[in-house]
């Protein structure tokens, strides 16, 4: 319902719309200026080809042929073109067609039915330069009209011609009861159907649209009033209904409490009895049996001691950097931190040993002078060559094997530069 009334006002003011847009000159009249203006241009360019002396495309013969159809039969009829009783669009065709001028009369028709499309698909153009730009800028009339002079010239006059007419038509809209001028004179001071029009669209616009916005405000509101009722009838009719709901659980949740509680009392007296007479039964044993004396026995067990086996001292060394084989020399060994020593050994066993780079000031600052002596050949590092380190952390320790006089690198330890 509600888009059905919608409907209808839009589709009320866009029929104003439409009445209110109609043009000012009908098809008929405008029709009629353009079979003016192809009248004065035929006349234009027969006659300025016929007195031109200068065939174009066609025999001698032909072309003094249509010389002679100019000045007897054509000329005659197009040489006084009138726009209020002008020749129609079929017989100015018939009349070049039959007289010689086929080619002409073929560009000519077709510039014509396109001018006249212009009424239907140009609604908001000025007529009088729709009509003049169709024809001087089609492309069959163009270059008759840069080739002969008369043919351009005659652009002004149908400017003025045109103008004047339509002037005339429209005062005579606008005025019914007077009689139009037969003088081509412009009027003096128009009414302008454009302005008439839009100021008389303006003010029904204005006295509508409060109308519109009232009735659909009014529809808005009847309908939500009539959604609010039936809201609270059915919230009504729900809120009776869950109170039965809840009036008949209580009711039932109480027979299951009552049947619930009589169950439990049950359950704890027949408790109490059975508890009462295995007491008095264990009363009456303690009287008749004899008292046997129980004898504790108390077994312990000892867990067996281990051995303690003394753990091997570990042996440090302090040691120089390797040779240039990767081998550290067995020579270079030391029992103390002393100048010259780069790293430090922890001794497995008479073979194996764990070394670590021995982190001083002195150390540090040689081997960052020439790491590829002291540093490269026995470790390796997970981050870059640092050279403004203060100090070199081992993570983790390398493995040194012995081989003869010299201990074989045979990992090489971790290190990182802080």
């Amino acid at each position: 319902m509600k888009n059905k009334i919608i409907q209808s006002i839009l589709l009320f003011v866009f029929s104003i719309f439409v009445m209110y847009g109609q043009k000012e000159i009908d098809k008929k009249i405008f029709n009629q200026m353009v079979n003016y203006c192809a009248c004065e241009i035929s006349h234009s360019y027969t006659k300025s080809y016929s007195e031109n002396g200068k065939p174009e495309n066609v025999a001698e013969s032909v072309f003094t042929e249509e010389q002679e159809a100019f000045r007897n039969k054509i000329s005659s009829k197009i040489s006084n073109c009138d726009i209020d009783k002008s020749i129609s669009q079929t017989e100015l065709i018939e009349l070049l067609v039959r007289n010689k001028y086929r080619t002409f009369a073929t560009k000519l028709n077709t510039a014509i039915e396109r001018v006249k499309s212009f009424y239907d698909t140009n609604k908001e153009e000025e007529f009088t330069e729709l009509i003049i730009e169709g024809f001087y800028q089609d492309p069959n009339i163009k270059p008759i009209a840069d080739k002969y002079s008369s043919v351009t010239n005659l652009k002004n006059i149908l400017e003025i011609e045109l103008k004047s007419f339509s002037d005339k038509i429209l005062v005579s809209q606008n005025n019914p009861n007077t009689k139009p001028n037969n003088q081509k004179k412009k009027p003096e001071k128009l009414i302008d159907p454009k302005e008439e029009s839009a100021f008389s669209l303006i003010w029904l616009v204005i006295i509508l649209l409060p109308i519109i916005c009232s009735v659909m405000l009014f529809y808005h509101f009847n309908q939500k009033i009539r959604e609010l009722h039936k809201k609270l009838n059915s919230n009504e009719l729900n809120s009776k209904q869950s109170c039965n709901d809840v009036s008949f659980k209580v009711d039932e949740f109480e027979g299951k409490l009552n049947t619930k509680i009589k169950e439990l009392e049950l359950k704890i007296n027949t408790t109490i009895s059975t508890k009462l007479e295995e007491f008095k039964q264990k009363q009456e044993s303690k009287i008749t049996s004899p008292i046997i004396p129980q004898v504790e026995k108390s077994l312990t067990y000892k867990k067996p001691e281990l051995p303690v086996i003394p753990k091997a001292e570990e042996k440090i060394m302090y040691v120089s950097k390797p040779n240039k084989e990767g081998v550290f020399e067995e020579s270079s060994f030391s029992n103390s931190e002393k100048t010259g020593k780069y790293y430090k050994f922890t001794l497995q066993n008479n073979s194996e040993a764990n070394f670590e780079f021995l982190n001083t000031m002195e150390s540090v600052s040689m081997a960052l002078d020439s790491p590829e002596k002291f540093i490269e050949l026995a470790c390796h590092s997970k981050d870059a060559l640092n050279q403004y380190a203060k100090k070199i952390i081992t993570i983790e320790p390398g493995l040194a094997i012995k081989q003869g006089d010299g201990w074989i690198i045979k990992e090489k330890a971790e290190i990182r530069y802080e």
